[in-house]
Parts: C-alpha cells; structure tokens; sequence
C-alpha cells in the first residue's frame, strides 16, 4: 500500500510509524574546526534557540561558577559574554 504524505501545521513531515533514530543523527568527520552547533527540536512546530542566547542571557542569570567551569574560561570572560546579553 502507498503511504500518503504527512502533514504538521502545512509542512510535510515523515510518517511518524517510519521515523528512526538515525533520522534524528547526523556526524560529520571534519577534522580539527572555531564553532559546534547544537539543533534541538522540542515540539512539532520548533523555533530557533541559540545557546549563547539562552546560557548567557538567561533569567535569572546561570551562576558564574558553573559558566566558567563548563567553558572552561575566566570568570571575567563570562561576565564580559553576560553583559552583552
């Protein structure tokens, strides 16, 4: 039996029944490369979320400690980066 397209909010999406976990994973062998990027879908209709966005400009304000210890980098640099925000 043909399967018919799937719809969510006007977009065609996969067949939930046919969706694996590889559909969710990809890895790419790029050798030593600045930034990372991060995708993370939380519902059927996502939104961009930056990190930069939601680490350093979150409120209340993530404790400095654990910011500096997770990026491994000075307290004044994470200062500096929540200030932007």
């Amino acid at each position: 039996m043909r399967q018919l397209p799937v719809f969510v909010n006007g977009k065609f999406c996969k067949d939930p029944e046919l969706v694996t976990a590889n559909d969710f994973f990809h890895s790419l062998n790029v050798g030593n490369t600045k930034a990372v990027a991060f995708a993370g879908l939380s519902s059927h209709n996502p939104r961009v979320i930056t990190i930069a966005n939601a680490v350093f400009g979150s409120n209340p304000p993530i404790n400095q400690d654990v910011l500096t210890k997770a990026f491994q980098v000075d307290k004044n640099v994470v200062n500096y980066l929540q200030k932007q925000f």
